[in-house]
């Protein structure tokens, strides 16, 4: 596991090997937060990487001041 942080300054555990510009989402359907990387960006296609904790997104909640997904900022190593 690994930390990270978004755009946005929200600190999250994730995966190893996150990459800047993965996003992280709640998928429809779950209570818990994961982490997609694009795999064709004209599509709009994403791999699902992982779950993650993200603070303030968990249970399927995200803050209102942030939109309906967040992507990983310079924090992830």
């Amino acid at each position: 596991m690994q930390l990270f942080s978004t755009k946005h300054f929200q600190l999250g555990m994730g995966p190893m090997g996150l990459e800047v510009g993965d996003k992280v989402t709640i998928l429809h359907g779950s209570g818990t937060p994961c982490t997609l990387r694009a795999v064709d960006e004209a599509q709009n296609e994403h791999r699902a990487i992982s779950q993650c904790f993200l603070d303030g997104w968990m249970f399927g909640k995200h803050p209102k001041a942030a939109s309906s997904s967040a992507m990983v900022g310079g924090g992830a190593r």
